[in-house]
């Protein structure tokens, strides 16, 4: 009778894939379902492949809800696109999307970047524009152009270099170059905790951000504001937000703008604040100043 019970609890709480037919690596958007009538029925997502072009059918398949580990902004999700399957849990009578990885579109300025290109691209920094769905259709340009490193003042450009490469772009070919219209980001990145650091009373802490958009320690300073340059007037662009920390080596505050999205605290719980360390780390941290003091 036991043995009969977990099977039957097994059978319950299983799923299996739906009919839906999908690729690993196919790219989706959705669109919310604003039919009047009973939940799950209606008022969930339609779901499509992004990106195709002519090569790859498009049709909309019907999901009451959507499972992710971070953040979505429900308001704005045509905004997004995402990787993942459709499934349907045997216990229930609907489907759901489960996603694995989120992109969100770059906030663009640029009034003429509709995009007349249906298909997905990705860049190699090698100046290889390569098609999302036919990895064969290499174009080789000889520069790629796109729109956010003019329009956007105090961008980290060892971040945004590193979305650009390898991400998802929309874009299209003039000549030799290639112009990105649309870049989608990713937003799952967790970059995990980021304890602040002790300093002796005549230092500071510094930071800086790495390509992922994470605070890194940089180790302590004794700040030198006659050694820094302009004063701090960094105003960012509708869709970004200002961030920044005192810099190595002199204690300088610099200011960046990154996508204001990015500071959810659901979608990157510890990329951009330092967390106040613990009792236990901040006696560690004392300890190991005390340990290596003749080093300052």
């Amino acid at each position: 009778m036991f043995k009969l019970s977990v099977l039957l609890f097994v059978i319950y709480i299983g799923c299996c894939v739906s009919s839906f037919t999908y690729r690993k690596d196919d790219v989706y958007t959705f669109r919310k379902d604003t039919t009047r009538g009973v939940f799950p029925f209606v008022g969930g997502y339609h779901v499509k492949v992004a990106g195709g072009g002519k090569d790859v059918k498009n049709d909309e398949y019907y999901v009451a809800n959507y499972e992710f580990d971070h953040f979505i902004e429900q308001e704005q999700i045509d905004q997004y696109l995402f990787k993942g399957r459709i499934v349907r849990y045997l216990a229930v009578k609907y489907d759901t999307f489960e996603i694995t990885d989120a992109y969100r579109l770059m906030p663009n300025t640029d009034q003429n970047n509709n995009n007349n290109d249906n298909t997905l691209y990705f860049i190699t920094n090698n100046n290889l524009v390569t098609e999302y769905y036919n990895v064969n259709r290499e174009h080789a340009v000889k520069n790629i152009t796109e729109p956010y490193s003019k329009q956007i003042t105090s961008l980290h450009m060892d971040w945004f270099l590193k979305q650009l490469y390898f991400n998802l772009v929309y874009g299209k070919f003039e000549n030799d170059y290639f112009l990105v219209q649309k870049l989608y980001i990713r937003v799952d990145v967790n970059c995990g905790r980021n304890v602040g650091q002790w300093c002796p009373e005549n230092k500071i802490p510094t930071y800086r951000y790495d390509d992922n958009q994470c605070v890194r320690n940089t180790g302590c300073v004794k700040p030198l504001p006659i050694n820094c340059q302009k004063p701090n007037n960094v105003v960012c662009k509708q869709g970004f937000t200002k961030t920044g920390f005192p810099s190595h080596p002199n204690g300088c505050q610099i200011d960046y703008c990154f996508p204001s999205f990015l500071f959810t605290n659901q979608t990157a719980p510890s990329s951009f604040t330092p967390t106040q360390p613990t009792r236990e780390e901040w006696a560690r941290m004392r300890q190991q100043f005390q340990n290596n003091r003749r080093y300052y």
